[in-house]
């Protein structure tokens, strides 16, 4: 896990099963890239995020973001904020952007634009 903001959590992949004998000089075997979760607080948000992710506590600075890698599916649960209550969501790949609605905070999957000259 790529930590951007302080969150102390474990990256939530599985411990590898012992591998099986293999003849001499195999072939090199290329591990399947993880997908990757971004946690994205936008600096128009004004305010510091807290919530925790598979149950372990994480706050997002302002302008900041949390990059995890995924091995299965992680869970977010936040506070939407006054009498709104609270959210549950499972993240499996992708950027996810933290916005203020009419009924509190949400979570919205968003596509990634590069900036320019990238």
């Amino acid at each position: 896990m790529v930590v951007n903001s302080g969150y102390g959590g474990s990256d939530g992949g599985a411990v590898a099963a012992p591998s099986p004998v293999l003849p001499p000089n195999p072939p090199p075997q290329v591990p399947a890239a993880a997908p990757n979760v971004a946690i994205v607080n936008p600096q128009s948000n004004g305010i510091q995020l807290s919530f925790t992710v598979d149950g372990e506590a994480a706050n997002l600075p302002v302008g900041t973001r949390i990059d995890l890698s995924v091995t299965q599916p992680r869970v977010i649960e936040f506070d939407r904020g006054g009498t709104f209550g609270a959210a549950r969501y499972s993240l499996d790949g992708g950027l996810y952007t933290f916005t203020p609605t009419d009924h509190g905070w949400e979570l919205y999957r968003t596509e990634y634009v590069a900036p320019a000259g990238e």
